[in-house]
């Protein structure tokens, strides 16, 4: 006569089941309100009804290193990784072609082959005139070029990598993982 079905065994079970966990949720939520504790100090301690334990009281002081700093830093390790070589293979060319607009009393009988390579780009004429207007050596000019280079390759590859990662060690792997390749 009141034979339940196992569908309907199941039904009942669930129905039951719904009833309970708002319940709980519904307890938890009373017990947090009634604690006498601000939003603010709630983060900072665990709190039941019975016991409140506060954070703990460190004795060292938390060091924060700037960024900037940090890659400042790496730029030299990457550039002793990688080396330095502005002469070298084609760069050499590029490199003639700067000291040929510089100085236009250089590379004489061999103008056209030298200048042959500055005409699409605008790097050999900006460096040829700062060149001619500071005095500063070419080789110093070029070395200060490649070292902001390389901060500004790992600034950007942190930047990138603060956007993907979470993690702030994984944010420093994976720029000097970048600096190291």
């Amino acid at each position: 006569m009141g034979h339940l079905s196992a569908t309907d065994d199941v039904a009942s079970r669930d129905r039951n089941r719904r009833v309970r966990v708002p319940r709980l949720f519904a307890q938890i939520a009373k017990v947090w309100e009634t604690s006498n504790l601000t939003a603010a100090s709630r983060s900072h301690f665990v709190t039941t009804p019975q016991i409140t334990i506060n954070s703990p009281i460190s004795s060292t002081r938390e060091v924060t290193v700037s960024p900037i700093l940090i890659l400042a830093v790496l730029t030299p390790a990457v550039w002793f990784v990688h080396g330095y070589h502005p002469f070298a293979d084609d760069a050499g060319i590029y490199v003639a072609g700067i000291r040929k607009l510089a100085d236009p009393t250089l590379y004489q009988p061999d103008a056209a082959f030298v200048l042959a390579n500055t005409r699409f780009s605008v790097f050999a004429h900006f460096f040829a005139a700062v060149v001619r207007t500071t005095r500063i050596p070419l080789a110093y000019l070029l070395l200060a070029t490649h070292l902001t280079s390389i901060f500004v390759f790992l600034l950007s590859c942190w930047s990138l990598a603060r956007r993907i990662f979470a993690s702030p060690a994984a944010q420093w792997s994976a720029v000097a993982l970048t600096g190291a390749c």
